[in-house]
């Protein structure tokens, strides 16, 4: 089974509660879940947050519209993910982070095929990174999580979860690249900015939500004014 764990948690620093912001009357938790459930790989699709109270807003919203969801660990990430997936012995994890509202399932499924095809431990889309910020997606077997979450030992691998397994030389792993360098384009939740870029994309296509990611960058190519906005920040690997 493919086990999609979509890692959000309500307390963020620089957009505080961007997990439950409205666009176009939808939570970005919602939006992302909704735009993930159309994978043709992923099975079952399980939100895992901290234990704070400031997370109750959240699973509130999930229980309510039975969205999936366990709660674990603030700041080892590692061990919410090692927790979560012992509940449902999957095959494989996709990673995904809920600052990923504009996620595309073709490109997850894509990953997900490389994954199966090369028979690797650790696949993804960003290692190196070829496609817009926002567009992540990693895929590691359920063993590599529990390899990884008995051998990481420092607090930066605990709370990003992948990047042990990103620099272990003895994890067989791939990359699906984009065949042009797009990695300097921002679509990721993070700022005031980057929300201003994804209203503006989700209200372009409305009512439409299963729009692709090439989709958003031919409207990006005709709108490139839109998109200043937040292009003077830095991608960066983010933690929820």
């Amino acid at each position: 089974m493919n086990l999609a764990i979509v890692q959000a948690r309500m307390g963020s620093t620089r957009l505080p509660g961007k997990v439950m912001i409205n666009i176009d009357g939808q939570p970005v938790i919602k939006i992302l879940y909704d735009r993930l459930k159309k994978s043709k790989f992923i099975e079952k699709i399980v939100v895992a947050t901290g234990q704070k109270s400031k997370n109750n807003e959240l699973i509130k919203f999930m229980e309510i519209n039975n969205m999936q969801y366990t709660t674990g660990s603030e700041l080892n990430v590692l061990k919410r993910f090692s927790d979560t997936a012992k509940n449902f012995n999957p095959s494989s994890i996709v990673r995904i982070t809920s600052d990923c509202p504009l996620i595309d399932y073709r490109l997850v499924d894509k990953v997900i095929a490389e994954h199966i095809r090369k028979k690797n431990d650790y696949t993804s889309n960003i290692d190196p990174a070829t496609f817009p910020d926002g567009l992540d997606v990693e895929v590691f077997t359920y063993e590599t999580l529990l390899s990884t979450y008995k051998k990481a030992s420092s607090n930066y691998d605990r709370e990003h979860v992948t990047t042990y397994m990103r620099n272990d030389p003895d994890i067989k792993k791939s990359c699906v690249k984009n065949n042009i360098d797009l990695s300097k384009l921002r679509w990721t939740l993070d700022t005031s900015e980057d929300l201003e870029i994804i209203e503006d994309i989700f209200c372009h296509f409305k009512p439409n939500l299963d729009f692709s990611w090439e989709e958003i960058l031919k409207f990006y190519s005709n709108n490139k004014d839109k998109f200043k906005i937040n292009s003077h920040l830095k991608r960066n690997y983010k933690t929820l």
